[in-house]
């Protein structure tokens, strides 16, 4: 049933295996899939499958990402079936096997009573970008007594059965021991057969409890606090979960291929700290320790990730990716025979987006349809892919890596190529005399994308600042915004400029070309022109 917790503990606190660099590993990056989603929860994808579903918190839809774009249709959109906000709303997302031909899919969020539910969907088989709403065939309905730890993550393991994790339900401390309870399905990993593709489910027989009278059949393993995020690895059939610690520890925990039954000891144990909560035995012989855990000096909030089983990330292969919500925090960690942790590294400075110091607030990582892995940004609306680092390049030769360039805001990236703007990007302007008509010309921007100017006799001040405080001007300067023009089909931008009296009093001019894209708007670097009076 598992190693006791004593030594599981020795094992994670004496053990010697190796902190590796992320350099002992091929130098990995991430680029922008989109920026196009609200409060991602979950990407993922059916095996084969060149889109990708994006789970959406609040607004209870699964979108569509298409080559990067996504569709103005939902997938599905079960907004006015979900309450939202805090940790409810959707949460997860598992197609079956054999998702291809039967388009059967499953959804986990909280209902409009709070409670969480597991539902069956199919995909129109006349359009498959599109589910039916009115597939819908509720599978699982359990109440909770609070808003919090709900867990909600699914998954299916390499026999074809269905995994649901489920919260403590409660909103601290588990005072009513939901996770140590067997005749309650809270605070657990459930398992379901979900293979007849009708009706709600059957009991797999070979799960642990089947044959205890005062145990719930579907209960695969208990004690947990709240999983949020769990993958299979399907070459091993290893079951990966994070689960959210009270206030102390966060944890991984790991469900070796073959077994079942563990107690993984919340709400007795927060990792391998004894809570000494009331009725609790932290030696009893029937706790599994975590396989990894850490305190809150290092982050406040687990997030789970997937086993790498890509193409893409060789030197990747077979580590399990995870990270911290708070902290933006991502490692990686590879197990022995045992299942002692024997290499971690931290991947966090590799992985951040150029010029971004931070990948926000995560809130998931997924994999597509080959097994290659993202990262959902919840506070930027956005989904990250995990590549190799591109070569390093020097485009303006002065002797400084691009992309450190663009991380260190030494050079500007407005259409997000990772080729610094002053390499590409044109903004050219005819001589500046005041009371005159010039034009203001631009090459660099995507096609159709807006561009406006921002002109002054200061680039850079006090302040006001815009777009995300990549302008910030003078006060006591002027300052010119144009109207947004919109590039054409080559990128190109040539829009008129009056050039104003006022600048009599200057000879100095900067332009900064500022093309939007949302909350991520960016600028080019000043251009410097000296006017003609």
């Amino acid at each position: 049933m598992g190693r006791v917790i004593r030594a599981a503990f020795a094992a994670f606190i004496f053990s010697s295996w190796h902190v590796a660099q992320a350099g002992d590993l091929e130098p990995l990056a991430v680029e922008l899939v989109t920026g196009d989603v609200m409060n991602p929860t979950f990407v993922t994808a059916p095996v084969g499958d060149s889109r990708l579903f994006v789970l959406e918190q609040n607004s209870g839809k699964i979108a569509l990402i298409v080559d990067g774009e996504r569709l103005e249709q939902p997938f599905l959109d079960i907004g006015e079936l979900i309450t939202p906000g805090g940790e409810r709303g959707l949460l997860g997302l598992a197609f079956p096997p054999d998702y291809a031909t039967s388009g059967a899919f499953y959804v986990a969020y909280n209902n409009l009573a709070g409670d969480l539910e597991v539902t069956r969907y199919h995909a129109f088989v006349s359009a498959p970008n599109r589910a039916d709403p009115e597939s819908a065939e509720i599978l699982l309905s359990i109440p909770k007594l609070a808003s919090q730890h709900n867990g909600g993550a699914l998954d299916f393991d390499a026999s074809g059965h269905l995994l649901v994790s489920t919260g403590d339900g409660t909103a601290g401390y588990d005072p009513v021991n939901h996770a140590q309870r067997l005749d309650v399905l809270l605070g657990k990993i459930l398992r379901l057969d979900v293979s007849a593709g009708s009706g709600p489910y059957e009991i797999p027989v070979d799960n642990p409890f089947v044959s205890d009278p005062l145990a719930l059949p579907e209960i695969f393993a208990y004690g947990l606090r709240n999983p949020w995020r769990m993958s299979v690895d399907l070459p091993t059939g290893d079951i990966w979960l994070g689960d959210v610690g009270q206030g102390h520890r966060e944890e991984i925990d790991r469900i070796a291929a073959g077994t079942s039954g563990q107690n993984f000891g919340w709400r007795c144990l927060e990792g391998t700290e004894c809570t000494g909560l009331a009725g609790c035995e932290c030696t009893a012989s029937n706790l599994t320790g975590p396989t990894y855990e850490y305190t809150h000096d290092t982050g406040c909030a687990v997030v789970g990730g997937e086993v790498y089983r890509g193409t893409a990330l060789t030197a990747l292969e077979g580590r399990y990716l995870f990270g911290d919500y708070c902290t933006s925090r991502v490692w990686s960690i590879t197990v022995d025979s045992e299942g002692a942790v024997d290499s971690f590294i931290d991947h966090t400075s590799e992985l951040l987006p150029l010029g971004i110091p931070s990948l926000g607030l995560i809130s998931s990582f997924g994999h597509d349809g080959f097994g290659e892995l993202y990262i959902c940004s919840y506070s930027f609306g956005a989904i990250y892919r995990v590549i190799p680092k591109p070569p390093a390049t020097d485009c303006d030769l002065d002797g400084i890596a691009d992309d450190i360039e663009i991380k260190t805001g030494t050079a500007f990236d407005v259409n997000f190529n990772a080729v610094p703007d002053n390499c590409e990007l044109t903004l050219s302007i005819g001589p500046l005399i005041p009371g005159l008509t010039v034009l203001f010309e631009f090459l660099g921007a995507d096609a159709g994308q807006p561009v406006l100017f921002a002109t002054s006799t200061r680039a850079i001040g006090d302040g006001p600042c815009f777009f995300n405080g990549k302008v910030c001007l003078s006060l006591l300067q002027p300052i010119m915004l144009s109207q947004p023009v919109f590039a054409d089909s080559q990128g190109q931008i040539s829009s008129p400029f009056t050039v104003p009296e006022l600048f009599q009093q200057e000879t100095e001019v900067f332009v900064q070309a500022v093309v939007l894209n949302g909350n991520k708007s960016k600028v080019s670097a000043p251009l410097t022109k000296i006017y003609m009076p």
